[in-house]
C-alpha cells in the first residue's frame, strides 16, 4: 500500500514538473511580427558639401553649378570666393 502511494506521488510530481516546464517554454516564444507594422524607413544617401565637407542627406542638399552644398550660405560662400 505504501509503495503505491509513493509511486502515485512520484508520477503526479513528475507530471507537475513537466507541465510547469512546458508552460514556461510557451511563454518564451516571441510573438510573430505584425503585418500591419510600418517598416523602417529606407536609408538615404549622404552627400558631401563642397564648402565644408560635411555629409548631409540627399533630400537636404543644395545644388549649384554642378556642386552640392549643405546650405544656401555655404553655396553662396563657395560661389563668391575669389
Amino acid at each position: 500500500m505504501l509503495s503505491k502511494l509513493i509511486l502515485a506521488f512520484i508520477l503526479f510530481g513528475g507530471l507537475y514538473l513537466l507541465l510547469r516546464h512546458l508552460s514556461r517554454s510557451a511563454d518564451q516564444i516571441p510573438p510573430p511580427p505584425a503585418a500591419d507594422k510600418p517598416s523602417a524607413p529606407a536609408a538615404e544617401a549622404m552627400i558631401e558639401c563642397r564648402q565644408c565637407g560635411v555629409h548631409v542627406p540627399q533630400s537636404e542638399v543644395v545644388f549649384a553649378s554642378g556642386y552640392t552644398f549643405c546650405s544656401t550660405a555655404h553655396r553662396d560662400q563657395y560661389l563668391t570666393r575669389p
